[in-house]
């Protein structure tokens, strides 16, 4: 397989675009991402094939801003020299609007991603969605916020505070059946979702921030991830979240 080349950026959490503290505010977000493309293009790496964003564009659910989001996504699109047919998305706990403490709405979500969907879709349900790429990439997005019933998992003393999903054996037998039925062997396999399917050790957020591991960690997508690998032990597969 040829050289493969993406860029992976999460965690905006854009809540005010006129904050001064943001990095990514108004007036500021192009010198941002010109001096990412300085950094990369410094390695001979500026040609990139795939963006990946894997969640949280915005910032505990205030929807508004992903208007603003698209700006800067767009011009993240323009500098890199990428089509919006790639790019791959997936939901952040801080994309939704909260609804009660067990129900999120993500239909500002979809809006803001309709702009950029990819060219060869070949499955996709609420829970994940497997697409193909030039050279037989495939990448595996899963929905780590919303459970197999549409619910949110929160936390009982704030239901601001959006946990990863839980579901259902059927639902995760289909993901794993899934990827051994539509990806044929062996290739490069992309594995994406919001809360993480593995830790870091060297993670500076598991030891500042109390109960980390307890609030992030996925472990349903972490079994996921382990299934899809024992099936698949000549195969290239990058977790992204």
């Amino acid at each position: 397989m040829s050289l493969f080349r993406l860029l992976h950026t999460t965690d905006w959490h854009i809540f005010d675009p006129n904050r001064k503290e943001e990095k990514l505010r108004k007036g500021f977000y192009k010198d941002y991402i010109n001096g990412l493309y300085a950094k990369v293009k410094e390695q001979g790496l500026e040609r990139i094939d795939l963006l990946v964003c894997s969640g949280d564009f915005i910032d505990r659910g205030t929807v508004q801003n992903f208007d603003h989001a698209k700006v800067v996504l767009d011009y993240l699109l323009e500098k890199f020299e990428l089509n919006p047919d790639q790019i791959i998305t997936t939901v952040g706990n801080h994309d939704i609007h909260v609804l009660d403490p067990s129900h999120g709405d993500m239909s500002a979500y979809q809006a803001f991603i309709a702009h950029y969907k990819p060219k060869k879709i070949i499955f996709q349900d609420s829970i994940h969605q497997i697409v193909e790429y030039p050279n037989k990439v495939y990448v595996v997005e899963l929905n780590s916020v919303f459970n197999a019933e549409g619910s949110i998992h929160t936390d009982s003393t704030n239901k601001y505070i959006v946990k990863p999903c839980i579901l259902t054996d059927e639902s995760i037998d289909l993901v794993v059946n899934n990827v051994q039925t539509y990806v044929s062997q062996p290739n490069l396999i992309i594995i994406v979702s919001h809360f993480p399917l593995s830790i870091n050790a060297r993670a500076e957020q598991i030891t500042e921030e109390p109960n980390w591991v307890e609030k992030q960690l996925w472990k349903q997508g972490k079994f996921i991830m382990q299934r899809i690998t024992n099936h698949r032990l000549n195969d290239n597969i990058v977790c992204l979240c």
